[in-house]
């Protein structure tokens, strides 16, 4: 006796957005992360890499910036720093 197994192929979309964040901070200048994560949702990409982004520097007051954005956005994040930066990390 043999099973015959048949498999379908379905299209599959994966939106990825690539968005330098300068740690928040918007043309004005302004620090502001629901901002930054307005943005994001927007798009309605699956997968985001962000780039210039701090992690408990003195310059964001110690805050986990891309741990700010996941809970705004409703996504799950990885940091990968670039560098050490004023106390934290930056990448």
């Amino acid at each position: 006796m043999s099973t015959a197994l048949t498999f379908y192929a379905q299209e599959a979309t994966l939106r990825l957005l690539s968005y330098n964040v300068r740690n928040g901070k918007g043309m004005d200048n302004q620090t502001d992360y629901d901002r930054t994560a307005a943005v994001i949702k927007k798009a309605g990409a699956q997968v985001v890499a962000l780039q210039e982004l701090d992690s408990a520097t003195g310059r964001s007051q110690g805050v986990d910036v891309l741990f700010v954005l996941a809970q705004k956005t409703g996504m799950h994040g990885v940091y990968g720093a670039a560098i050490p930066y004023n106390g934290g990390r930056y990448g």
